[in-house]
């Protein structure tokens, strides 16, 4: 797992991603992503998360593994 480009992780909590809760101000509704404490975008749906995460360099993180993935205010099928 390449985590050069971004740093020590520098959140708080153990997890690498931390998807934060549901947006719902703008057009789309979309939840903002932080990976190893930075913002690295924002997500509508669990193929946009999943892009982040692969352009972070973390292409084998599961979204589903609760140990690297914090969801915060919702669920993680929690999207509009």
């Amino acid at each position: 797992m390449n985590t050069s480009r971004y740093g020590s992780h520098r959140s708080g909590g153990s997890a690498l991603v931390v998807v934060q809760p549901l947006d719902r101000r703008a057009d789309r509704s979309s939840r903002q992503v932080d990976i190893l404490g930075l913002e690295v975008g924002r997500a509508s749906s669990t193929e946009d998360l999943e892009r982040l995460i692969r352009r972070a360099g973390l292409p084998d993180l599961e979204t589903t593994d609760l140990g690297q993935v914090e969801w915060r205010g919702q669920e993680a099928d929690v999207w509009d």
